[in-house]
């Protein structure tokens, strides 16, 4: 008993040991993965930036309101920033560069989706299939772009929405659960709550303001002086047209934003300092965000490209083939055995794509003929299962009581467009994760 408990031992450690090295290899490719985003330079593209700067501004706003005591005009301005809402999604990106032929096949999927759902189909089953993004996302306010906001805090629980467009891509949204507080001007709470914030951050930093500098900048809309100070750090207006030249908008409201800026930037830098989680959590953030570009550039988006299904189909057709040949070809029932046949025999060296057009000229007029062109797996349709497959005898139909089949048997796909194109995607998809991962590790 005692010798079956220590085999029993090993091999229990034996697993632990494997399934360490394995986390460990996941976590390492995880973080090669974020290296190549980086020495592609996707830290630098201003979607990316913008993201994370919403990201601090959220992290640096909920630490300053859960600050606040709730009391009086405090609670108000808490209002509408306590709740949160569990939300699953089908998510389609759309990037920058994205073709308005590729603009045109997301809106027509997530169309398809939405009927899909409309008809009793699974939710989590199309985010798993479909979305761009597939874990469940927490959202508060002031973390995701105003339209996703205005969908998401106005849904009751359990409610899905109709596909809706914001700066990131597609969504079709479920609400899973959410936080109930009473929401009281959202939008002058939020401008007030971030004003109070800036405010707040002003005096914690010291924060010192050069007028004259600034009065400058406005009249002039440029300047090389010094426009502020921050726990002693001078900021120029260098440093302001290094930030405005990313945007638009007027000097006067792009100042007051990189001041804000300025003041979160320095902030979190010494929670940093302190060993705070925040920090942190914003790099895992970041990462994410790296990791979840990279891919699409890597995977997602040569996934949807023809030429690279087609190339990948005609190198890769053995994966598709069918457990049990099928029947590629026409389906010919007719009101004489006679007609029946020559039409048959008509087909009988013919492409398969020219069938229907065939059989229309020839026998117009000449009696009643019917014609059904598919790829027939076994229990597809009798008549065929009777003639190809030596299945069990039809009783004749008594409008077309003689049929025959034109046609050939066939293993798998003869063309990348006869297959699933979900399924030839996510194959493609597969591979190409695979290839990147080995370039990746032979990098190391």
């Amino acid at each position: 008993m005692n010798v079956w408990r220590y085999i029993g031992v090993v091999v229990l450690s034996l697993f632990f040991y494997l399934g360490c090295k394995a986390q460990d290899s996941e976590a390492s490719l995880y973080l090669l993965k974020v290296d190549y985003a980086k020495q592609l330079k996707l830290d630098t593209l201003p979607e990316i930036a913008e993201k994370i700067e919403m990201y601090k501004r959220n992290q640096i706003f909920s630490s300053f309101i859960q600050s606040i005591p709730v009391d009086g005009t405090s609670a108000q301005l808490r209002a509408g920033f306590d709740e949160a809402v569990l939300v699953k999604q089908v998510f389609r990106k759309t990037p920058q560069n994205i073709t308005t032929t590729q603009l045109k096949s997301i809106r027509e999927q997530m169309d398809s989706v939405s009927q899909l759902l409309s008809r009793g189909a699974s939710f989590d089953e199309l985010v798993e299939r479909y979305s761009d993004s597939k874990a469940p996302l927490l959202v508060r306010k002031l973390q995701m772009p105003e339209e996703f906001e205005q969908r998401v805090f106005t849904m009751r629980e359990g409610e899905v929405s109709a596909p809706f467009e914001s700066p990131l891509g597609f969504h079709i949204v479920q609400v899973v659960g959410k936080e109930q507080t009473p929401l009281q001007e959202t939008k002058d709470s939020k401008s007030i709550s971030l004003k109070s914030l800036t405010e707040s951050l002003k005096k914690e930093l010291s924060f010192v303001r050069e007028e004259e500098n600034c009065k400058d900048l406005l009249r002039r809309g440029e300047t090389d002086k010094i426009l502020f100070r921050i726990a002693g750090k001078p900021y120029t207006g260098i440093d302001f047209a290094r930030f405005h030249m990313a945007d638009y908008g007027g000097i006067s409201t792009k100042l007051d934003e990189f001041i804000t800026k300025c003041l979160i930037d320095t902030k979190l830098a010494q929670l940093q300092e302190t060993g705070t989680s925040l920090y942190s959590e914003l790099e895992s953030y970041k990462n994410e965000l790296l990791v979840s570009e990279v891919t699409f550039r890597e995977i997602v988006r040569p996934s949807q490209d023809d030429q690279a299904l087609k190339a990948y189909f005609d190198t890769h057709k053995d994966d598709f083939r069918w457990a049990e040949e099928r029947y590629k070809g026409a389906l010919i029932q007719g009101t004489t055995k006679k007609l029946v046949k020559r039409a048959a025999k008509l087909l009988k060296k013919e492409p398969y794509e020219t069938f229907e057009s065939l059989l229309a000229q020839r026998f117009s007029g000449e009696g009643a003929l019917h014609i059904q062109k598919a790829v027939f797996a076994k229990g597809d349709n009798p008549y065929v299962d009777q003639l190809v497959f030596k299945g069990p005898k039809v009783t004749p139909a008594p409008d077309y009581p003689y049929a025959a089949v034109q046609g050939k048997k066939i293993k798998g796909p003869e063309t990348y467009d006869a297959v699933p194109r979900d399924t030839l995607v996510l194959a493609l998809q597969s591979f190409l994760e695979n290839q990147w991962e080995k370039r990746l590790k032979s990098l190391k």
